[in-house]
């Protein structure tokens, strides 16, 4: 409550946000998202913390509609946060070939986060009956090749401002 004293309330509802998503509680952390979004002076960031709230509740309305709520209305901001987390959620929502198609709009593809969504594409693809054996043990190779590298989960991450 003292934090609501110093600084703007949207800023506060992002934290308080944060602190209940990384708590796993994700409609408290939706509650507030939804509030700091709704502010006067919101930050892209904001709303891609909102977008990954709603990929983990499995809401992909919510996470498609800041998908291109931030690309209306940030143009600038091009941090490939965004085409990731849109994409992980088509990987949920749609499978893995749309998933993998939507790779191709990241412009870092070897960024800690862009490997691993590679790697959770990759670990689809591997159950999907219609690749064929040779597929098979090409992507086996590229999974190994990119686990050899650091990999991180962009669901798990809460902060948006340095990637």
């Amino acid at each position: 409550e003292q934090q609501s004293l110093v600084d703007r309330f949207e800023n506060v509802a992002h934290r308080r946000a944060t602190y209940f998503m990384k708590g796993g509680d994700f409609e408290s952390a939706l509650e507030y998202a939804t509030i700091a979004c709704n502010g006067e002076r919101v930050l892209p960031q904001m709303h891609l913390l909102r977008m990954s709230i709603g990929i983990h509740l499995h809401d992909y309305m919510i996470a498609e509609n800041e998908y291109k709520y931030i690309k209306e209305n940030y143009k600038h901001f091009s941090v490939d946060t965004c085409e990731i987390l849109y994409a992980t959620m088509l990987l949920y929502k749609r499978g893995w070939k749309t998933a993998e198609a939507a790779l191709t709009k990241i412009k870092k593809k070897d960024s800690s986060h862009a490997r691993n969504l590679r790697c959770k594409i990759i670990d689809e693809q591997l159950k999907d009956p219609k690749v064929s054996p040779i597929d098979k043990e090409k992507l086996e190779q590229e999974r190994e090749q990119l686990r050899a590298k650091k990999l991180t989960d962009v669901l798990l991450q809460t902060r948006y401002y340095d990637l």
